[in-house]
């Protein structure tokens, strides 16, 4: 998401502040003044503090990959168009040819490591962090009051480590087998990288909830209470990104260039906006007949609507002089800059949805706050 959606996200926050700070005591102000109320019914409250979020390992993986689109090389060898070497059948393709060339040379070649089991897990984690905010409640009875609530929680969404660690096992694996093969071929001039770069994750949510709480006991100027309610939680800003580019270059017979690139994003694909539930309970002080402080833990729980989405896209780099590499192995393996003639790195670009999310989510918070009645 842009950062002036970010700033528009935090100046609607503020408003809805503003209005709960500024507005409604005016409103009940003027209630009051017309007899339509008791004074002392309203409390208003701002709070801060921590919340610790969770999120379900629950959902349902891809389970099985697409397979490449049949041809046959220059070298008459069967072999699939992919759109990586780094996911499915496209690791599976390069791993067999490399098994076999290792047969054939009867050394060791080092293999891809698939990221098919990382991506079909979910592969996300949410941060602890602080929580700020302000509730409106209005009493209806000695025991029960209506309450209105808004907060933002600066909690970031991200990959675990041990999704971040698989990215980055593949990314080695990369380099070092396209090192093997392109050093048993024909070639000089070999150039192979690949680099692992994810993104910051979304760091904020706007949570609004609507709830009844209940004096559960009353002693002095000490009360404690339980509350249930729901509401809505708002997702700011981007989700998490992780991107793979893996490229190789060589020169075939040292006098025809060819540069194929190997680019796979995984983003997380989830909704603006959710339905929660909320349970809780805290204490309250009477610092004077107007004003207190509160003690506050809830629990709120959501449904997991994310999914991890997976986009591989090749690109292989025209060059002057037009020509086509073929292995021995069957699959075979082809690299080509000839027109008409494809490369196995030569599959449209694909979008698969590897991991969606269910279960609950939930989020414990913990706060402090100063309230007034009026």
């Amino acid at each position: 998401m842009p950062l002036v959606s970010r700033r528009a996200s935090g100046a609607s926050f503020g408003c809805v502040l503003a209005a709960l700070l500024i507005l409604v005591p005016r409103a009940a102000e003027g209630q009051t003044t017309a007899g339509q109320s008791q004074p002392g019914r309203w409390t208003l409250e701002v709070y801060g503090g921590g919340a610790s979020p969770s999120i379900s390992t629950s959902g349902t993986p891809l389970t099985t990959f697409p397979v490449g689109q049949d041809f046959t090389t220059d070298a008459g060898r069967p072999s699939r168009l992919q759109a990586s070497w780094f996911f499915g059948d496209g690791a599976k393709m390069l791993n067999d040819a490399l098994t076999e060339f290792a047969q054939i040379r009867g050394t060791a070649f080092t293999h891809i490591v698939p990221l098919d089991q990382a991506v079909t897990t979910s592969g996300l984690t949410r941060s602890s962090g602080a929580v700020f905010g302000a509730r409106l409640g209005r009493s209806v009875s000695r025991r029960l009051a209506v309450e209105i609530g808004v907060e933002r929680s600066q909690t970031p969404l991200g990959f675990t480590q041990g999704f971040g660690d698989a990215l980055e096992r593949s990314r080695e694996s990369f380099e070092a087998a396209f090192g093997d093969l392109l050093d048993s071929a024909p070639v000089n001039g070999v150039d192979v990288s690949a680099t692992l770069k994810t993104s910051e994750a979304g760091g904020s949510e706007t949570r609004v909830t609507a709830g009844l709480t209940f004096t559960l006991v009353r002693s002095g100027k000490v009360s404690a209470y339980a509350m249930a309610g729901g509401g809505l939680a708002m997702t700011g800003g981007d989700g998490p990104e992780a991107s793979l580019v893996g490229s190789y270059a060589f020169r075939y017979f040292g006098s025809i260039p060819m540069s194929e690139r190997d680019r796979v994003v995984i983003e997380v694909d989830q909704p603006s906006s959710v339905a929660m539930g909320v349970v809780g309970g805290g204490i309250t002080y009477d610092v004077t007949p107007t004003t207190g402080v509160r003690l506050d833990v809830r629990l709120s729980f959501s449904a997991n609507d994310a999914s991890l989405v997976l986009r591989g896209s090749p690109d292989i780099t025209s060059q002057p002089i037009e020509d086509v590499l073929s292995s021995i192995t069957t699959p075979g393996l082809q690299f080509s800059t000839r027109s008409g003639t494809p490369s196995s790195l030569g599959a449209e670009p694909v979008t698969l949805t590897t991991f969606a999310g269910s279960g609950r989510n939930r989020h414990v918070s913990f706060t402090i706050g100063l309230f007034k009645r009026f």
